[in-house]
C-alpha cells in the first residue's frame, strides 16, 4: 500500500510539471535593452528602455556651444532609428565646430557663444547703451516705437492692441482711452529711481492703456488658470499676469534682454525667478516666472513688428535687444531653453 501511494504521488508531481511546461497561457518574456546617448559635451539626453524587436525614439538634438550637431553614430556610422533593437546600444553624438561669422554690431560676440556668453554680451549692451533717455522724453519715444501703422496719430497698447490717440497721454484724469508708459519689468523690482538706466530703457518700456497698465501693476508673468480676464486675452489674479498671446514672446524677450544688460551688482542686477517675487531694494531685482517666459518665447516667435521696434530703439539709445536679432541665443543664456 505504501509503495502504491508513493507511486501515485510521483505520478501526480510529474503530471503537474508537464502541465506547467505545456501551459498555453504562459507567455515568453521579451528581452528589454538599454539605449544610451553620449552627447560628448552637449546637453544630456536620457537613456531609453526598448523591447527587443521594437525601435528607439529619436530624441531632440542636443546643444553644444560653438558646435553644430550632425547626428547619432554607432561604430562610425549614422544610426538608423528605423532599425529594430536586438541588443544594448550606445550612440555617440557627432559635432562640427562652428566658424565665427558675426559682423557689425555683434562682431565682439565671435568666439563667445560659450560659457563667456553672458559676460561678453553684457559688456556689449552696456557699452553701446550710450544715450540715457529722460522719463519725459519717453512720451515721444514710445509714440514712435509703438505707433499704429494704420494711423500715424495713434499708438497701439501692448496689452490690448487698441489704437489710442497719441494726444491722449495720461495727465492724471480718468477714462478708458488714455495711455501711459509701462515698465514691463516693474520698476519696483530693483530700480525705483529715475537715476537708473533701466528706468527709461526703451527695450522694455511700452505704450499701454492706463487701466490695463494699473491691472498689471507689479505682478509676475505667469499662466493664470482661475482669475479675471478681459476681451483682449489678458488674464490676472492677485499674484500673476498673463498677457494676450500675440505679445507673450515680445515681453519674454524684453525680460531676457534686461537680465543680460543689467548684470552688474555695482549698478543693477536683475534675474528671472522660478517663484513668485515681490518689490525689492534698489540694485537687485527679480521677476517671474522664468520657465513660463522661456515657453512664451517659443510659442510667440519674433515678428516683423518686433524687429522694426528693435531698430527704432537702437536708433534712439544705441544698443539692441539680441534676443530679437538672434532668438536662438536664449539657449546660451538658459541651457534649459
Amino acid at each position: 500500500m505504501k509503495k502504491l501511494l508513493s507511486f501515485l504521488c510521483l505520478l501526480f508531481l510529474s503530471l503537474s510539471l508537464i502541465s506547467c511546461k505545456e501551459n498555453p497561457n504562459t507567455e515568453p518574456i521579451t528581452p528589454e535593452y538599454i539605449i544610451r546617448f553620449d552627447s560628448v559635451g552637449g546637453t544630456p539626453v536620457p537613456l531609453q528602455n526598448v523591447l527587443e524587436g521594437e525601435f528607439a525614439n529619436k530624441p531632440e538634438d542636443p546643444i553644444r556651444s560653438g558646435y553644430t550637431f550632425e547626428g547619432w553614430f554607432l561604430d562610425g556610422e549614422e544610426f538608423d532609428f528605423t532599425k529594430e533593437i536586438v541588443s544594448n546600444v550606445r550612440l555617440v553624438a557627432k559635432w562640427t565646430k562652428q566658424t565665427s561669422s558675426l559682423t557689425g554690431y555683434y562682431e565682439p560676440m565671435n568666439g563667445h557663444l560659450d560659457s563667456t556668453f553672458k559676460t561678453t554680451l553684457h559688456k556689449l549692451l552696456k557699452d553701446t547703451h550710450t544715450i540715457k533717455r529722460s522719463y519725459s522724453q519717453l512720451w515721444d519715444d514710445l509714440a514712435k516705437l509703438d505707433q499704429d501703422p494704420n494711423n500715424k496719430d495713434n499708438i497701439l497698447c501692448i496689452y490690448t492692441g487698441r489704437s489710442i490717440p497719441i494726444a491722449n497721454r495720461d495727465k492724471g484724469s480718468g477714462g478708458s482711452n488714455i495711455w501711459n508708459r509701462e515698465h514691463s519689468w516693474p520698476n519696483s523690482h530693483g530700480f525705483s529711481s529715475q537715476d537708473y538706466y533701466a528706468y527709461t530703457d526703451l527695450h522694455h518700456l511700452f505704450a499701454s492703456e492706463k487701466n490695463i497698465n494699473a491691472t498689471r501693476g507689479n505682478k509676475d508673468f505667469n499662466y493664470v488658470q482661475n482669475g479675471n480676464h478681459d476681451t483682449y486675452g489678458n488674464k490676472w489674479d492677485n499674484t500673476f499676469f498673463e498677457p494676450r498671446d500675440e505679445v507673450k514672446g515680445d515681453l519674454a524677450r524684453a525680460m531676457f534682454y534686461l537680465v543680460v544688460r543689467y548684470d552688474d551688482p555695482a549698478e543693477l542686477d536683475l534675474e528671472l525667478s522660478e517663484t513668485a517675487t515681490g518689490s525689492s531694494s534698489n540694485k537687485t531685482g527679480q521677476l517671474g516666472i522664468l520657465s513660463v517666459l522661456l515657453e512664451w518665447n517659443i510659442l510667440d516667435p519674433v515678428s516683423e513688428e518686433e524687429k522694426a521696434r528693435n531698430e527704432k530703439a537702437y536708433s534712439i539709445q544705441g544698443n539692441r535687444n539680441p534676443f530679437v536679432d538672434y532668438p536662438e541665443w536664449i539657449s546660451y543664456l538658459y541651457p534649459q531653453a
